[in-house]
């Protein structure tokens, strides 16, 4: 759960570059990640996609990279992540 930093809690850093901002979000949204993520796991739980160690660990690095780029992306917003407290 996110929520906005308070007017009385300044931002560590301020977007600097809204336009790239607005890049990368639109950029992100085109890559449908979700969807992908989605189909990815319905052919695990179909058993059309072998769950070996190594695709298990592929999988939790890309959550892990999606995870890592929605926590800069939310800071540079000036959105602080309050479940890493």
């Amino acid at each position: 759960m996110t929520r906005r930093v308070s007017e009385n809690h300044p931002r560590a850093q301020p977007v600097s570059d809204h336009v790239a901002l607005a890049q990368v979000l639109g950029m992100l949204g085109a890559m449908q990640v979700a969807g992908s993520f989605r189909d990815l796991a319905d052919a695990a739980k179909s058993g059309a996609l072998p769950v070996t160690p190594e695709t298990e660990e592929e999988l939790l690095n890309a959550c892990a990279a999606v995870l890592a780029v929605k926590a800069e992306v939310m800071r540079a917003l000036g959105y602080e992540d309050i479940e890493a407290r």
